[in-house]
């Protein structure tokens, strides 16, 4: 299993495009922005504790356990986002 810096779960599924992504993500997520001209995307969700990446033809679902684990990786991704 492979797991985030700070603990949580995360998974890869192969998904053919950002626009398929999109519909695979469960409602009511927050967008958490895009880069590199959409080949990174990611939004998180709050219910589910949850980072969902795109990158490249990956979909990516960082599962967090607590909250204070769900809060550092979103603002883990909103720093990458910001940086890029």
């Amino acid at each position: 299993m492979e797991l985030s810096v700070f603990g949580s779960r995360i998974t890869r599924e192969y998904v053919p495009s950002l626009n398929f992504f999109t519909t695979c993500l469960p409602e009511g997520v927050e967008y958490l922005g895009t880069v590199n001209g959409g080949c990174h995307a990611a939004y998180a969700h709050k219910d589910s504790m949850s980072v969902f990446e795109y990158c490249e033809g990956d979909m990516i679902t960082i599962s967090s356990s607590d909250e204070n684990q769900f809060d550092s990786e979103v603002l883990r991704t909103r720093a990458f986002i910001l940086d890029n």
